[in-house]
């Protein structure tokens, strides 16, 4: 239980990256058959995207997001910070995003894929409140919540930290990538 709850303690370095980079890949694959994108760390939209492009969106996110935390690692850490550890961790963290976008694959989501701006507003009320999307928001909740608890054992297990000091560091890389990732798909859209 121990391995599943935080893998991190027993898998890094390239192993890690080798776990990461085949979720970054089934990742950008449902992201290209569910026609979703990312753009920003969590934030998913509806946006047709080709296999090659959601791949490279994976890749920016991952690399902006563990290079935050590895300069953070590598300033605040009083041992010593391997940067294969940091980076590779971070990216088999991503893997919760994976099951996010298998989740719009859940009978009885496809009418989701079809919902436009003149859609009626009380045809989407009506999906909006069936059994299957609050069961699709509360497992949406679950593994948002994996996400973020998997990168933050990563990064303070890779960085060896731990506390609020760990936490806030965190905190405050997550908000600056989040930042940048927005940034950047905003200039390249």
């Amino acid at each position: 239980m121990k391995r599943i709850v935080n893998p991190f303690r027993y898998v890094a370095g390239v192993e890690s990256l080798a776990i990461g980079a085949a979720g970054a890949v089934a990742t950008a694959g449902l992201s290209t058959l569910s026609g979703q994108s990312f753009d920003g760390i969590l934030h998913v939209h509806f946006a047709g995207t080709t296999f090659l492009e959601a791949l490279a969106w994976q890749a920016v996110m991952w690399l902006v997001f563990a290079s935050l935390l590895w300069l953070a690692a590598a300033i605040s850490s009083t041992s010593s910070v391997r940067a294969i550890d940091v980076y590779g961790t971070n990216l088999m963290a991503r893997l919760p995003l994976a099951v996010l976008l298998a989740l719009d694959f859940m009978p009885g989501m496809e009418w989701l894929r079809e919902v436009t701006p003149a859609t009626p507003v009380e045809e989407i009320a009506m999906h909006a409140m069936s059994p299957v999307m609050i069961l699709y928001a509360v497992l949406s909740l679950a593994v948002v919540v994996w996400f973020l608890y998997w990168s933050y054992e990563a990064f303070a297990v890779s960085a060896n930290l731990r506390g609020w000091r760990a936490v806030w560091q965190f905190a405050s890389c997550y908000v600056a990538a989040e930042c940048i990732v927005r940034f950047a798909v905003a200039v390249v859209a």
